[in-house]
């Protein structure tokens, strides 16, 4: 609280909520327009593997994405900006089965951001 700068953070958890509130229309979304993209992308021989992966995509990770999403909406650049440098000393491609990658995370906001 003493860290204005770090404020931005903070409308991360209203986007958890419309998250939750709209749960079946982002599922039914990423069912229709990003598996099948993740899936192309998937090499064959890991075919099986992928499954795992796209349910951690569906049942962790879509969440994470959505709500950096309505957060980048809501509070611009100054969110990525306060994200990136809280997360700084973290490594940027490890994810862990309830959150992506921060590389990834950053990179979906700053596509946004770039329109």
């Amino acid at each position: 609280m003493f860290k204005p700068w770090k404020w931005a953070l903070l409308l991360h958890e209203p986007g958890h909520i419309l998250f939750n509130i709209r749960k079946d229309f982002f599922t039914r979304e990423f069912r229709e327009k990003i598996l099948p993209m993740l899936r192309e992308l998937a090499l064959i021989s890991i075919r099986r593997e992928v499954t795992a992966f796209l349910s951690i995509w569906e049942q962790n990770w879509l969440k994470e994405f959505i709500s950096d999403l309505y957060t980048v909406a809501t509070g611009g650049s100054a969110y990525t900006y306060a994200f990136m440098v809280e997360v700084f000393e973290s490594n940027p491609s490890q994810y862990v089965l309830t959150y992506p990658s921060l590389d990834s995370r950053i990179y979906v906001q700053l596509n946004y951001l770039k329109g």
